[in-house]
């Protein structure tokens, strides 16, 4: 079950983010007919163990595409949109109290410093997309501010207007 914050999150980015991310994305292939499966752009059910971020209710994954399916290698259209999104994040960061996103082979800690994220040698395909975050922006939070959920003026304000 998510927590507070990343309930709040989905709530605001729904109803006051970008219009992108109120469109269905590419989830998976069914299993019987292969057919594409759309899903929603903010994801926040986990995939991995027992104490991973989203499975403890402190992470939202957003599907914004920093590089074009199937390959991952050509820029996206929606890159754009994803770094706006980090912009205001990272103006709200203190607001928020996140304490890790991940973007585009690089992530940003809890004081905003960024490092470059780049899958080890030999890693190839979804592990190296999914590692790298280039379909998807990952936000979390830490163990004590799960439930912290003061933050939507800051944020709102810096989604409605990045230059202020």
């Amino acid at each position: 079950m998510a927590g507070k914050a990343v309930t709040l999150l989905e709530r605001i980015l729904r109803s006051r983010g970008p219009a992108l991310l109120r469109t269905p994305c590419f989830s998976h292939y069914h299993k019987v007919t292969r057919k594409a499966v759309m899903g929603s752009r903010l994801q926040a059910a986990g995939r991995g163990g027992e104490g991973d971020a989203h499975n403890t209710g402190r992470a939202l994954d957003i599907i914004v595409y920093a590089r074009e399916p199937p390959q991952f290698e050509k820029v996206s259209i929606e890159r754009t949109i994803g770094y706006r999104l980090v912009d205001a994040f990272m103006q709200a960061r203190e607001d928020m109290r996140w304490n890790l996103m991940i973007y585009d082979q690089e992530q940003w800690d809890e004081n905003g410093i960024s490092s470059v994220r780049i899958a080890k040698p030999g890693t190839t395909g979804m592990a190296k997309v999914d590692h790298e975050h280039l379909t998807h922006i990952h936000i979390q939070f830490a163990m004590a501010d799960k439930d912290f959920d003061e933050f939507e003026d800051a944020l709102v304000g810096w989604l409605e207007n990045p230059y202020r």
